[in-house]
């Protein structure tokens, strides 16, 4: 799948996630993914809406009177709440190691002026 497809994706699935009760045209969606920073044309936007409604996770409704095409959560959005879950624990567990290796270090730093200070060296 192209780059910007898969940002317009993800995107969406981060609006849908926020808002659930979301409804709205093509064009709309590219609002949803403006959200999040990701600028798509409106080919973009349809081409993964399609990918996503072929994954159950953007449910497609026509109107035959007003020929507009309507896009909303889908029945498959519980693997999308699952998969950002995974995404965001993971995201966390990174953050916590980074944060864990700077007190080390700061650790360390503090170690090492307290035994110049005292004298000792290693």
């Amino acid at each position: 799948m192209p780059r910007d497809v898969t940002a317009a994706v993800e995107a969406i699935k981060k609006y849908l996630r926020v808002s659930p009760e979301a409804k709205d045209t093509v064009d709309g969606a590219k609002f949803w993914c403006v959200r999040y920073g990701v600028m798509a044309s409106r080919a973009v936007v349809q081409e993964a809406l399609n990918v996503l409604v072929e994954e159950g996770v953007v449910r497609q409704r026509a109107y035959s009177q007003s020929g507009r095409v309507m896009y909303s959560r889908g029945p498959g959005v519980e693997s999308l709440d699952h998969d950002i879950r995974i995404r965001e624990s993971q995201k966390s567990r990174d953050e916590l190691t980074i944060q864990s290796k700077s007190l080390e270090h700061s650790l360390g730093s503090l170690k090492n002026q307290s035994m110049v200070r005292s004298g000792q060296t290693t």
